[in-house]
């Protein structure tokens, strides 16, 4: 696992970067798209204009994307799962798989039999996908019985070998140093290959568009994202500024999963600003609906739901301007912090529990103002670095200040 990265850009530094992007340089990052055409002619994008974006920090970030991005070749290998079998588990509980690949698909390799090594969930896929393994090998990576499971492997393909239910595609990573890795295993007929870059590029040509026909303006927040994953938190321009409370910013957060989940995903996020904290806020569940975008929708399918930008911007910030002028109501704040204390203390999150001691002390000082409960707010996400707990922190502390109704 040490072969990827988890990579965050914090606001200041990409506000430093003042040079605006062109829509020329945009294209880069679907340059090798087999959807390049079709975006290209649904934008309709003049591949030769040195038009100005208008979003500072979008230069730093798809600067960054696309060096990342090159540190890795990304393979989609079309494998029956009757080709596919264990090699051995590593010391680190990942697996070594056996693929038989077409020698055509990569004309670089010299066997057929590729080795690579599960990364993330990859390796509860192939063991869920290849005949409802996976907790018979949890039993047998425990018990060290590696060749039984190697055997039943063999069996179950030998028996299937003719069978075209078990048709799967496996994403690949090779790395810089010629290790593969199994990323992850996706369907070969429901799945268009809607990347980090794919997003970044959709979501930024959205944003254009609105920003010329809507007059807004955007900049990009602040950035989190690996070699499969990515989130970016476009903020809009025009800060407003409650009493007691702090000045608020309302921001869409674009998130990718290039794997499985949503291929898309627009969500409000809000930001609390003061001179000693800020936090940021996601509601889990609001009236406007979310834009989402799936792996299996095709590019015209995509282009129509981003052209609800404009009405899921409008709504939901309404909707959470409403909601955050209802904090000055809340009579008795300590009561909010003692909520999140008990949140903290029952958590099942694994690094909020490794920091826990910390946590509680901190949050056992009594308040009296809302103020102070946002402070203590802002006091818990310094505490914790990890990005995926820092989106759980998110939803709790919505969820925290939602609990005053």
């Amino acid at each position: 696992m040490s072969k990827f990265y988890r990579e965050s850009l914090e606001r200041q530094e990409l506000i430093d970067d003042n040079i605006l992007v062109t829509v020329k340089k945009t294209l880069k990052l679907i340059e090798n798209s087999e959807f390049y055409k079709e975006l290209v002619a649904l934008f309709k994008i003049d591949e030769q204009s040195n038009e100005s974006i208008p979003i500072l920090g979008l230069n730093k970030l798809i600067n960054s994307i696309i060096y990342k991005d090159g540190q890795y070749e990304k393979f989609d290998f079309p494998v029956n799962l009757c080709d596919v079998s264990l090699n051995r588990f590593t010391d680190s509980g990942s697996i070594i798989l056996n693929i038989l690949i077409d020698k055509s698909e990569v004309q670089t390799e010299k066997s057929k039999i590729l080795l690579a090594e599960t990364a993330y969930n990859a390796k509860s896929d192939y063991f869920e996908s290849a005949y409802k393994l996976d907790q018979f090998a949890k039993f047998c990576f425990k018990e060290r019985h590696t060749k039984l499971l190697q055997d039943n492997i063999r069996i179950l393909n030998e028996h299937y070998q003719n069978s075209n239910d078990y048709n799967r595609n496996f994403r690949v990573l090779k790395t810089s140093d010629g290790e593969y890795f199994v990323r992850a295993i996706t369907s070969t007929t429901h799945y268009n290959n809607y990347g980090i870059r794919f997003a970044l590029f959709t979501a930024t040509l959205s944003l254009k568009n609105l920003m010329t026909t809507q007059g807004w303006e955007f900049r990009v927040n602040r950035a989190e994202y690996d070699e499969s994953h990515i989130k970016v938190f476009f903020e809009k321009v025009g800060t407003k500024f409650i009493k007691g409370i702090g000045t608020i910013k309302y921001i869409i957060e674009m998130s990718n999963d290039e794997i499985k989940r949503e291929a898309m995903k627009f969500s409000a996020v809000y930001s609390i600003l003061s001179e000693d904290y800020e936090i940021y806020v996601k509601p889990e569940k609001l009236k406007t609906e979310l834009i989402s975008i799936q792996h299996n929708f095709n590019p015209s399918t995509v282009f129509a739901h981003l052209s609800t930008m404009n009405e899921f911007i409008t709504k939901s910030e309404s909707e959470i301007m409403e909601d955050i002028g209802e904090l000055n109501n809340i009579n008795n704040p300590d009561e909010l912090r003692y909520l999140l204390l008990r949140k903290v203390e029952l958590t099942k999150n694994n690094e909020i529990k490794q920091e826990r001691a910390g946590l509680t002390k901190l949050l056992q000082v009594k308040i009296n103002t809302i103020s102070e409960l946002l402070s203590l707010m802002g006091k818990v996400d310094l505490i914790v670095s990890d990005l995926e707990t820092k989106e759980y922190l998110r939803y709790l502390f919505y969820d925290v200040l939602n609990k005053r109704k």
